[in-house]
C-alpha cells in the first residue's frame, strides 16, 4: 500500500513538476521573444528615421540638379539663337 501511495505521489508530483515547469518555460519564451521583437523595432525605427534624412537630403540634391538643367537650357536657347543670328548675318563664303 505505500508503495502505491509512493508511485501515486510521484507521478502527481511529476504531472504538476512539467505544467507548471512548461508554463514558465512558456511565459519566458513569450518574454524573450516580446524584448526580441521590441529591439528590432527599435532597429528599425533608426533605419527608418536614417532613411527619411537621407531621402530629405536626395530631394534636395534633385531639386538643384533640375534648376541646373533648366539654367543650362535656357543658356542653350541663347547660344542657338546667337549662332543662328550670325549665321544669318554673316554672308556666305562660294
Amino acid at each position: 500500500m505505500t508503495e502505491i501511495i509512493a508511485i501515486i505521489s510521484s507521478v502527481i508530483t511529476a504531472l504538476l513538476s512539467f505544467t507548471f515547469g512548461y508554463r514558465k518555460a512558456s511565459k519566458e519564451s513569450v518574454a524573450l521573444d516580446l524584448e526580441n521583437l521590441t529591439s528590432s523595432i527599435e532597429i528599425y525605427k533608426t533605419v527608418i528615421e536614417d532613411l527619411k534624412k537621407e531621402i530629405r537630403f536626395l530631394r534636395g540634391k534633385v531639386d538643384e540638379m533640375e534648376k541646373k538643367v533648366e539654367q543650362l537650357l535656357q543658356e542653350n536657347n541663347t547660344l542657338k539663337k546667337s549662332v543662328s543670328k550670325s549665321k544669318s548675318t554673316s554672308p556666305t563664303k562660294s
